[in-house]
């Protein structure tokens, strides 16, 4: 008895020397290896449970990704299959038009048949350009045969145009990928490409040629050139050829910016420059309103260079054209503006100068002033300056962005109690929000000394939301909480998050049932289509469980494990093995 002793006695002491003398880069190998196959364990058993062909591609495509490193005769598998489930899917959605909507993404491959070659083809673009191939739906099919000449009327022909471009960029996109992964067969390939089909791929395509092969790459570039200058920026059915749009901004944007004298770039030949700047900027000038904003930024230059005279003109539709990126709109005597903003005028130089303005332009203008007022510690001189020019709902939005401006302020000055009696004074919806702005400053500027202040205040911020969210607001604003409890004190996010739980399972259940009463393609068979994202009936940040998990593995796992929707554990659990657990 005494011997059997001793010998576990000194088989303890030698697995305790050896666990001790264990290199620790190596035990934490171990360590992530070991949470790593945990995880992957949890990801297949939920999968295996999935309804949909779909969520079932989109996971063995996930796992795929993540294992090439490894082991990519694993991965190589799970890539078939994922395109397998993913030609059953559109099987299954050919065969059942009926419920149209539903299956709208499945037939036009606008969003999941993408998704998943696109996952695939970062580690492997050869075997997503094939499948890209072999899985092309019957209506994307039509629409690179047909195009724009097809005359039978469909519920897709009014879109072919746009289903074509996106199959072409996404084939270009898969070429230029292969390129890079494989560059010793990647030239003949590319050249082909770029000279069969046009789309925002181009120009990335053009520069790895032209890296390679320069006078071939000349070639190239202005034989792109005079095509585009043959084709139109608008399709037949009156619909912006955003494609070919964003290929000429690019490929100006690259022509026209300054480089060093040494550096060398595809020449492009002037006269074809021109001719294609001419075509731009008449079809902006003329099509603005259908195309929906003009980038006036980026068109400035090139009118300056090719066509000075249509400046002022293009200028003209770009502040009559609402949407997108129309510039300052209703700023009156544009560059009057400019010229005052821009000399960094002093608060009382902008005070009477505004006079000169339209009200929609003293707006911005008081405003400025008020923000340097601030800067210059005269916070209630601009808080009467904005009492003096607003009123009404004017005035409560111009208080709310010039506390916002000075509680910044005060943060980045390091003036904290300051900081926080500013953002006590807000209301409610914002003070929250500034109350986890300022601890995440405090704590980001000295994590070990001022930790415990910054958790102060995010329980601070905590007290003014109920213990269990009433609305949408309410829980965005929890969960944004909670996500920088997480970086700050771990142990007050769990104890946050773990209620939160059931409510996120009660309102992704509900949603599920009224998702599917109305015929939204989100929601089939019961189940949530995956490539949609976190959206369960609220957003669910992926990141506060990957920080979770790094200063809590095992609770954060039993945290994944109470939500009862297997397609948010999958998208957690994969987001958690993508982060580098």
């Amino acid at each position: 008895m005494r011997n059997e002793v001793t010998v576990s006695v000194v088989l303890v002491f030698i697995l305790s020397v050896a666990a001790f003398a264990q290199d620790p880069a190596s035990q934490d190998a171990d360590l992530k290896k070991a949470r790593r196959a945990k995880i992957v364990d949890s990801i297949s058993r939920d999968a295996a449970e999935l309804r949909l062909p779909e969520n079932r591609a989109f996971v063995s495509a996930k796992l795929g990704a993540e294992f090439w490193k490894d082991d990519q005769e694993r991965a190589s598998t799970l890539f078939k299959n994922s395109i397998t489930d993913l030609i059953a899917a559109q099987a299954v959605a050919e065969s059942n038009k009926k419920p149209n909507q539903q299956n709208y993404d499945l037939l036009n491959s606008l969003s999941l048949r993408p998704s998943l070659l696109s996952i695939i083809a970062s580690v492997d673009a050869e075997f997503a350009l094939s499948s890209l191939y072999r899985t092309r739906p019957t209506a994307v099919q039509k629409a690179l045969s047909q195009g724009s000449a097809n005359t039978k009327i469909n519920s897709s022909s009014g879109n072919f145009a746009q289903i074509a471009q996106q199959e072409i960029s996404l084939e270009q996109r898969f070429i230029r990928i292969l390129a890079d992964q494989k560059p010793e067969r990647s030239m003949a390939f590319l050249k082909e490409s770029i000279r069969k089909n046009l789309s925002s791929e181009t120009f990335e395509m053009l520069k790895r040629v032209w890296s390679k092969d320069p006078a071939g790459g000349n070639e190239l570039a202005n034989d792109v050139i005079d095509r585009l200058i043959s084709k139109s920026f608008i399709a037949s059915n009156n619909q912006p050829n955003y494609d070919l749009l964003n290929l000429t901004n690019s490929i100006f944007a690259d022509y026209l910016r300054e480089r060093s004298p040494e550096e060398r770039s595809i020449a492009f030949a002037e006269s074809g420059m021109r001719s294609l700047a001419g075509k731009l900027l008449s079809t902006y000038i003329e099509r603005g309103a259908s195309i929906g904003y003009i980038p006036l930024d980026q068109l400035g230059p090139i009118a300056k260079r090719f066509s000075p005279a249509s400046f002022d003109l293009l200028r003209k539709v770009a502040v009559n054209t609402r949407g997108g990126f129309s510039p300052r709109p209703n700023l009156g005597n544009d560059e009057a503006y400019t010229k005052l903003m821009s000399s960094n005028p002093t608060a009382d130089a902008m005070i009477t100068e505004a006079k000169k303005f339209p009200v929609d332009t003293r707006r911005s203008i008081y405003i400025n002033a008020a923000n340097k007022l601030s800067d210059a510690g005269q916070y209630d001189r601009a808080v009467a300056l904005l009492n003096d020019n607003f009123e009404g709902d004017a005035l409560e939005n111009a208080i709310s962005s010039l506390n916002w401006y000075y509680a910044h302020l005060l943060i980045n000055r390091g003036e904290y109690d300051a900081a926080e009696a500013m953002i006590m004074e807000f209301n409610e919806s914002n003070r929250i929000s500034g109350l986890t702005s300022l601890a995440t400053t405090i704590y980001n500027k000295d994590p070990d000394a001022n930790r415990s202040r910054a958790n102060a205040i995010l329980q601070r911020a905590r007290t003014f939301l109920p213990a269990r969210p009433e609305n949408g607001n309410e829980f965005t604003q929890l969960m944004q909480l909670i996500n920088t409890m997480a970086l700050v004190e771990p142990t007050e996010a769990f104890r946050n998050f773990e209620p939160v739980i059931d409510q996120i399972n009660q309102i992704a259940e509900a949603w599920a049932i009224v998702t599917a009463f109305q015929g939204g393609g989100t929601i089939r068979q019961g189940e949530y289509v995956m490539t949609n994202g976190f959206s369960f009936g609220v957003y669910i940040d992926p990141s506060t469980f990957s920080t979770l998990a790094r200063k809590d593995f095992g609770r954060t796992t039993t945290l994944i494990d109470g939500v009862q929707r297997r397609e948010l554990r999958i998208l957690v659990l994969t987001t958690l093995l993508e982060s580098g657990f």
